[in-house]
């Protein structure tokens, strides 16, 4: 073995382990840098999902929001629209379902109108005032009622249908009284004495 064999190798090795050494630090170093990214990346997907959650709810608001102020400047189809976005951002939006669907009674659009009205019941709502929730829930039961009645102008000797009218009316009577809703009860009594006055 001659002289310039032996320093080839000798520098081979040493090449060969120092590429091991920055090969095994860059490993190591590399994890720990893995590692640190994934935390943070953790920690702003959950603040990315949590504005997100926040934007979502503002949004489906807003457009529940503006859908009341366009009944009010009386721009129904704009008003539908409105509620229809807001339905689209939360199709479990009880309170949407709602409004359009008094809007929809209010049109004569009331097959449309009981369907919206179902829909809000299956979606429960949900506020965490209890007075608010009352509130909503006489309001749906009545107006369910009265687009029933609107409907079929001859209720009155239906008995099946008249049967679904008054227990939504003894439902909207007990959640008004709970929220002391003195005029949607005066309205209730109107539409029972209505009823009464067929038998």
């Amino acid at each position: 073995m001659n002289f310039f064999s032996f320093h080839v190798r000798k520098s081979f090795i040493i090449a060969v382990g120092s590429f091991l050494v920055i090969l095994f630090a860059i490993c190591l170093f590399g994890s720990l840098l893995y590692e640190l990214p994934l935390t943070v990346t953790k920690e702003y997907e959950e603040m990315v999902r949590e504005k997100l959650a926040a934007a979502f709810e503002f949004r489906q608001n807003y457009y529940e929001w503006r859908g009341t102020q366009y009944i009010l400047e009386g721009n129904f189809t704009a008003a539908n629209a409105a509620f229809n976005l807001a339905i689209a951002y939360n199709p479990n939006n009880a309170s949407a379902y709602l409004s359009r669907g008094m809007l929809k009674s209010q049109r004569g659009q009331y097959y449309r109108a009981i369907s919206d009205f179902d829909r809000a019941l299956e979606c429960n709502l949900e506020y965490e005032d209890e007075e608010i929730l009352d509130y909503q829930k006489a309001t749906l039961y009545f107006e369910r009622a009265r687009a029933r009645i609107s409907l079929k102008p001859n209720i009155r000797k239906n008995d099946r249908d008249k049967s679904l009218v008054v227990n939504d009316l003894v439902v909207a009577a007990v959640y008004a009284r709970v929220a002391g809703m003195e005029n949607l009860l005066t309205q209730i009594d109107k539409l029972n004495n209505y009823l009464d006055k067929g038998q």
